[in-house]
């Protein structure tokens, strides 16, 4: 049948990865406790091709011809489909690594009760499949969300990239490696207080930091809950955390330059800074490094917009939501960026429906100020009404609200965004807010 994988034998039925079973014969993925791990039919099959060959590159042709069999496909199929494996593996997620311009390659993971010479040799075997020489133990694994916006709430796909330390990279059950998942389940989980998680999460990557005080992630990770509490506005001391931050993020930078992490650590601080063209090149090399970041993709997109560039800042961001999962956690954050830009260009509905969808969902801004968007669209487009109800409701929250007021917190001090941005305060003005 068209899109099946092939039958499997005995011995093939059940596959172990990490502390996971895949059970083939009932298309499962279990997790440790036994529980169903959800995942789409063409990533199991897709885990299920790479589990057949645990321990050896498997090339996206191969991939293609085993998944998608006569049908059209591009590899961003592949990357959607490899970034929901390792979401769904969590830590052990990171046995599942890029072969740059080759394929990926499910990593065996240690038996434990397996000797430590026997490990060591299992460990030897399957890393020679990987290249020869220093080539081999420069890989580091990253596995991170690379939107470092304020509102943080998911990862995103992994990446393995090369880097000049020629120390090997931290195992899956490496305690640097298992500090830095639980930081970032801490950081993205979506029930609590957002600044206790971030607090909550910084100290576990601290811990990490100084298991493996040459772990780039870590650093990276750190730098991403400063910038966070000072963007949110939870922090008592944003100076103290932009220092710590940029300090973090440039060290990140110092012990792995070819990771994408570091660079959108440091595009973060940037933007704090309020240096977007200094941000939108770090976001551009993130990019550069693994076309999979498709949340630094769309930050290039707002980068773009706080340069006073909307009309190249749409693309970008409509490449990042088509080619991530359909409820990726920064889809209300990206739907504001678009809203803005076509608020700014003056197209369609002047935004009115992606800030409208943008509200049903954790975005990089106030809720409030989300609707203070929404009614100025509304407003331009003529349903004054509706706006004025929105400006109202707000005003009841924010009874000093004003105009004035806006202005004196925009988000970029460029003065093509400034100009861009008297869209906004007319809407505004046509749905009664004062000045």
């Amino acid at each position: 049948m068209q899109g099946e994988a092939a039958p499997m034998g005995p011995a093939e039925a059940v596959l172990r990865i990490g502390r996971f079973t895949l059970d083939a014969r009932r298309r499962l993925l279990l997790g440790p406790d036994g529980a169903e791990v959800p995942l789409r039919p063409k990533s199991l099959m897709l885990l299920q091709l790479l589990a057949r060959h645990a321990g050896a590159v498997v090339g996206r042709r191969q991939i293609l011809d085993a998944v998608w069999p006569g049908l059209a496909v591009t590899d961003d199929s592949i990357t959607q489909c490899i970034g929901e494996i390792r979401r769904a593996l969590g830590p052990e997620g990171s046995l599942l690594r890029t072969v740059p311009k080759r394929g990926y390659l499910l990593q065996p993971a240690p038996d434990p009760a397996a000797p430590p010479a026997v490990r060591s040799r299992r460990w030897r075997a399957a890393a020679l499949l990987l290249g020869s020489g220093m080539a081999l133990v420069a890989l580091v694994v990253l596995v991170r969300p690379s939107t470092p916006v304020a509102w943080r709430p998911g990862p995103s796909p992994s990446a393995v990239l090369p880097v000049a330390d020629p120390a090997p990279p931290p195992s899956a059950a490496s305690p640097a490696r298992l500090l830095l998942e639980q930081g970032r389940a801490a950081a993205y989980r979506a029930n609590g207080n957002r600044g206790e998680n971030w607090l909550a999460a910084r100290a576990l990557f601290e811990k990490a930091i100084a298991a493996e005080p040459d772990f780039a992630p870590a650093y990276a990770e750190a730098a991403f809950t400063h910038t966070n509490m000072a963007n949110s506005g939870l922090s008592p001391d944003p100076a103290a955390e932009l220092r710590a931050a940029e300090a973090l993020a440039e060290r990140a930078v110092a012990l792995a330059p070819d990771l994408p992490v570091v660079h959108a650590a440091r595009a973060a601080v940037f933007r704090l800074q309020r240096r977007p063209s200094d941000a939108l090149a770090a976001y551009r090399r993130a990019v550069e490094l693994d076309e999979s970041q498709h949340p630094s993709r769309a930050n290039i997109g707002w980068m773009l917009i706080l340069l006073g560039e909307p009309d190249g800042a749409v693309e970008p961001v409509l490449r990042s939501m088509a080619l991530a999962e359909a409820n990726h956690p920064f889809t209300g954050t990206w739907l504001t960026y678009l809203g803005i830009a076509e608020l700014q260009i003056g197209r369609g509905d002047h935004g009115a429906d992606r800030f409208r969808r943008a509200l049903e969902r954790p975005a990089f801004l106030s809720p409030d100020l989300r609707r203070l968007y929404l009614a100025a669209a509304l407003a331009l487009n003529g349903d004054t009404e509706e706006a004025a109800l929105l400006v109202r409701e707000v005003r009841q929250r924010q009874p000093e609200l004003t105009a004035a007021r806006l202005r004196q917190a925009e988000l970029s001090d460029e003065p093509g965004f400034l100009a861009r941005q008297q869209a906004l305060y007319r809407g505004l003005a046509l749905a009664g807010l004062p000045d």
